[in-house]
């Protein structure tokens, strides 16, 4: 069987958490999707019809990220692979802060971020770029794994880490995540051709 000519990305992000919900900022900390956040979760998935059927779910190993995997594979067949290269993005020490008193107390450099987040990257932090040159190169090592002539591939990743990949997907700017991430939640296909990965896959070889 020869590589695939390319993927159909089934992409889905996580719903809110507790710290979502009560507006504090959250990245690598490891929490479950709140009732809310999973309902909404749930609500998207149903809208999927018996036709979907992955190859594989790509994931990483939080519990949101889990759960949202064996949720989007209810019903089917597809393997789940957890990959510790997508986790998501790290927020250093404005982890868990309450994002108005964090306004409060660091305006300019809080409101660039929000504004023009590329530009600005939190204290300890991971900086934008990098986290998507990490996600896209774990996800593009993970499709290689995956057989068939255009397989059909499921990725569930936390908000952040979903905008960025999206971002990638769809050629878009980074600094429109936070606008995707007020985006509903919802199973979207995206096509990704095998010219792209073999871009990322050079990519890898040279910086190695």
């Amino acid at each position: 069987m020869g590589k695939p000519t390319g993927y159909t990305i089934m992409l889905m992000r996580t719903g809110s958490t507790d710290w979502d919900s009560s507006g504090r900022l959250i990245g690598r900390t490891d929490l479950p999707m709140d009732a809310e956040g999973e309902s909404k979760f749930s609500q998207a998935v149903q809208e999927l019809g018996p036709q979907f059927q992955p190859s594989m779910i790509l994931t990483s190993s939080e519990e949101s990220c889990v759960k949202g995997a064996m949720m989007l594979n209810f019903g089917r067949s597809g393997k789940i692979r957890q990959l510790d290269g997508l986790v998501n993005v790290g927020l250093g020490l404005w982890e868990g802060e309450l994002a108005n008193q964090l306004e409060d107390r660091c305006k300019s450099a809080y409101r660039e971020w929000i504004d023009a987040p590329m530009r600005i990257t939190p204290p300890q932090g991971e900086m934008l770029t990098d986290a998507q040159d990490r996600l896209v190169g774990t996800i593009v090592k993970g499709l290689k794994k995956i057989k068939g002539e255009h397989p059909v591939v499921g990725i569930v990743l936390r908000p952040l880490a979903w905008a960025v990949v999206r971002a990638w997907l769809l050629d878009l700017n980074l600094d429109q995540v936070w606008e995707m991430i007020e985006e509903p939640i919802r199973v979207e296909p995206i096509e990704l051709d095998r010219d792209r990965t073999e871009s990322i896959t050079k990519q890898i070889r040279a910086s190695a």
